[in-house]
């Protein structure tokens, strides 16, 4: 590649493509690839659709190769951005937010849910079962503000992450020239059981254990989750010598944890805006494990405080 050239009509779109040429996958002095055309491609659709271009589309980016322009072992690369047919590229700021919490409830009208704003977010439910304030920080969808569509993927990877939605849809209507931007989520049930039987064999004597987990999601309503675990075992243990009998060896434990969706530290509610990208978990557990063998008894305690 020995020349590179760009033909945009729209002067705002040819400014933000130059403010982030850096990243252009198109070097001068390398080779050609079709697959950095396809890449770049992709690039410069995202830097669009994150800079409030909600309807662009990659089929508006296409490159022209010349290699008669400067001699016959170079090759000229242009990038064309070109306009749609009736109009040109629009710029969309996000005019309102709306936030379903429970959409997945049947048989009620929606005319009686309930309608909160907090943060330039407005939630609807029928019944209010999460704290507006811990659930704003993972919507990274700000009023008035250009659509992104890598802060859309972001609240819907966050909220994911909170595992307390069966699943999170979030579109976008543009039909009345302004763009409305909504939630959809559906609740997990707050109770999770589940058991596990089986038989462990070592050194060929097998030894039954059993499983038990339960989960209760948002149990102070902010989202926080508590989990129980217990199991016990027994195994069948080989003989050091011949002369001795098989023994078996006992083995029992329980582990409780809290788990919060931020960190339970004295920090302001901004840096907790700001964490709330990446996901932040405080986790509180206590346990205990008792084992009993032939040789010894031995009873474990832990207790922790984790910061993920």
């Amino acid at each position: 590649i020995d020349t590179l050239f760009t033909q945009v009509q729209d002067s705002s779109i040819a400014k933000l493509l130059k403010a982030n040429s850096a990243a252009s996958l198109l070097k001068k002095g390398s080779n050609y690839d079709q697959e950095v055309l396809t890449s770049e491609r992709d690039r410069i659709d995202g830097l669009l659709k994150d800079n409030g271009y909600f309807d662009f589309s990659k089929q508006y980016v296409a490159f022209d190769v010349d290699t008669a322009f400067n001699g016959s072992s170079n090759v000229a690369v242009r990038t064309r951005i070109s306009e749609p047919t009736s109009s040109r590229h629009k710029v969309f700021r996000i005019d309102s937010i709306n936030f379903v919490t429970d959409a997945n409830i049947n048989g009620l009208p929606d005319s009686i849910r309930q309608s909160n704003e907090y943060g330039g977010v407005n939630y609807r439910y029928f019944k209010r079962l999460y704290n507006k304030k811990v659930l704003g920080r993972r919507v990274f969808l700000g009023k008035d503000s250009l659509y992104s569509k890598s802060n859309t993927f972001a609240t819907q990877r966050q909220l994911a992450n909170l595992d307390m939605f069966r699943f999170i849809n979030i579109n976008y209507d543009s039909t009345g020239g302004s763009l409305i931007a909504n939630i959809y989520t559906s609740p997990l049930s707050r109770y999770q059981w589940s058991n596990e039987i089986g038989i462990n064999v070592t050194q060929g004597f097998p030894g039954p254990f059993y499983n038990l987990s339960f989960k209760k999601r948002n149990i102070f309503k902010g989202m926080e989750t508590l989990d129980l675990n217990g199991r016990i075992g027994i195994e069948g243990v080989a003989p050091a010598t011949e002369i001795d009998d098989i023994y078996t060896s006992i083995e029992a434990g329980v582990n409780i944890s809290l788990t919060f969706p931020q960190f339970v530290l004295p920090i302001s509610a901004a840096a907790k805006e700001r964490l709330g990208k990446i996901n932040p978990k405080t986790r509180l557990l206590a346990g205990f494990n008792y084992t009993q063998r032939p040789e010894y008894t031995r009873e474990n305690f832990n207790f922790s405080n984790t910061y993920s």
